[in-house]
């Protein structure tokens, strides 16, 4: 089951998630400017999951919920080409603002993984895998691991 922490990673995992994306030689280039997006779950994948734990369908059900109302979530971020970034996370009534600091500490040409600082100098290190020019993803770790991704997309 997702709690309030792991809500918290899987809104930082976004973050991270658009970190690297867009037109430019380097990961920094890719990331200056705005970008949304959300998670989103493979329903077979979620469902394999769910059965290695064994049959327990109050607990399926609070799980399918939990995960309906994390892909109605959004996040909006804003990278600098300063270092900084902003971001504002929404899901339901939740809403939350961090801000901070990223560096890019490995790169190719496929996937690049950011180091990012909040406002409390907690730090995340997450792979960034490019999609296309405007598009990135973070596959999901931890518990979630395997079952969805993080989908962001440059706005204009």
């Amino acid at each position: 089951m997702i709690d309030e922490v792991d809500r918290k990673w899987v809104w930082v995992t976004v973050v991270a998630a658009l970190v690297v994306s867009g037109c430019g030689p380097t990961a920094k280039d890719k990331l200056a400017g705005k970008w949304t997006g959300g998670v989103r779950f493979d329903q077979a994948a979620v469902q394999r999951k769910l059965d290695e734990g064994g049959s327990n369908p109050i607990k399926e059900a609070i799980v399918r919920k939990i995960l309906e109302a994390l892909e109605t979530g959004t996040i909006d971020l804003e990278f600098k080409k300063d270092g900084s970034y902003t971001s504002t996370s929404r899901l339901g009534p939740w809403s939350e603002n961090n801000y901070g600091r990223w560096e890019v500490i490995e790169e190719s040409a496929q996937r690049a993984t950011i180091r990012m600082t909040d406002q409390a100098g907690k730090v995340l290190d997450t792979e960034i895998v490019f999609a296309d020019t405007d598009v990135v993803s973070v596959p999901l770790t931890g518990e979630a691991a395997g079952v969805g991704e993080f989908r962001c997309t440059r706005l204009p």
